[in-house]
């Protein structure tokens, strides 16, 4: 199991992806929902 946590102050968006894989899987989905986020 892994997890990944991704804050971005500046937008005031916050990342939580837990995974019940191996790594890198919530590093993926988090980088996945990250490069989807509103630009500020």
């Amino acid at each position: 199991m892994n997890g990944d946590l991704q804050i971005y102050p500046q937008s005031g968006y916050v990342i939580t992806v837990l995974a019940n894989m191996d790594p890198p899987a919530a590093s993926r989905v988090s980088e996945f929902v990250a490069n989807r986020l509103p630009k500020n």
